[in-house]
């Protein structure tokens, strides 16, 4: 299991040489179940807008984006699967820029990136504990692998798309965009805006997955970097290429959790004008650490979420939109 005691401890620049591995890219134009699931709102001790989920075995934990700066706290805290609240933690200018995405998640711990921070948030005793390791970098969304390996989105201007951090500080460069950037990008910088991407990390810390935000496309990588499966899903709406233009791009994966079994994403229909009834419902897409679509759980018009967590054991999704939270069962 990963520890926080296991966080590599600073970054160098030294490079470790890589051999790319050709993958053949996998196609797909369905899943093989779509699923319409219901909603049910649930009553909860919150009025705050919520930015992100976290589940561990025995929490439920809100990340929260305050209405104003004079809020109370940053998360909140709730007794899973009860949903009792349990406490709040974390003070505006001490969590403000945390991501929402997890670096980790433990049996009752996540680990999350905020600046130059990795902030560890332990659930043992009533309250939390945290403790944290410093960066000599500004970290976006991070995840901890296996073997103490850390895997970063690379820089703005890099010309590959991730970075896989080992023990010594050395780093191996991972992932080839989809594009050269001739003849459509006039620098490094414009091809990373347009190949906009959302990774996660499989639990266990052996496998991560990345989806491009613009298009149907995603890879998963072991935790060394080798890429496993390159994916095309080959499903309605669509692009081949990403839209240069912000109102021409159509947004795919909003949101990601991840399982030892499976890989979620919170997928959206945003072209706004079209009416409802024309646009493909919200819904949550499921594969396995293949890269195989496994399932389509089409959400009911009337409980759209902007983030959500999936507890597989019990069945059930749990989605949060502004300050409401709904429940699906699967």
């Amino acid at each position: 299991m990963l520890t926080f005691k296991s966080l590599i401890t600073a970054f160098a620049a030294v490079l470790m040489g890589s051999t790319a591995i050709a993958q053949e890219v996998k196609t797909y134009n369905k899943f093989p179940k779509v699923t319409e699931i219901e909603a049910e709102q649930i009553d909860i001790d919150n009025n705050e807008e919520i930015q992100g989920m976290y589940l561990t075995e025995n929490n439920l934990i809100l990340h929260l984006v305050p209405f104003s700066y004079d809020h109370d706290a940053d998360y909140k805290v709730y007794s899973y699967p009860e949903l009792e609240k349990k406490g709040e933690f974390g003070k505006h200018k001490d969590f403000y820029f945390a991501r929402s995405n997890p670096a980790s998640t433990g049996k009752n711990s996540i680990t999350v990136a905020d600046r130059d921070k990795l902030k560890h948030i332990s659930f043992q005793d009533s309250k939390p504990t945290i403790t944290y390791a410093t960066m000599d970098t500004t970290l976006s969304d991070v995840l901890l692998m296996k073997d103490s390996v850390l895997c970063r989105e690379s820089d703005l201007n890099d010309d590959y798309e991730l970075r896989f951090y080992q023990r010594d500080g050395s780093y191996k460069k991972a992932g080839e965009f989809p594009e050269t950037l001739s003849p459509r990008f006039e620098n490094n910088y414009m091809r990373y805006c347009a190949y906009n991407r959302i990774i996660a990390g499989k639990p266990n810390g052996q496998q991560m997955a990345l989806f491009y935000r613009y298009i149907r496309r995603y890879k998963i990588f072991d935790h060394n970097g080798d890429l496993l499966s390159d994916n095309i899903l080959l499903i309605q709406p669509s692009m081949d290429k990403p839209a240069l233009s912000e109102e021409e791009q159509l947004v795919h994966p909003e949101a990601i959790f991840t399982t030892d079994k499976h890989i979620y994403t919170l997928n959206l229909d945003n072209r706004y004008d079209y009416t409802p009834e024309e646009r493909t419902p919200q819904n949550i897409q499921v594969f396995d650490w293949d890269g195989n679509p496994v399932e389509q759980f089409i959400l009911p018009y009337e409980a759209p979420i902007r983030t959500f967590v999936v507890d597989e054991e019990r069945g059930v999704i749990y989605g949060a939109f502004y300050d409401e939270i709904y429940r699906f069962k699967l």
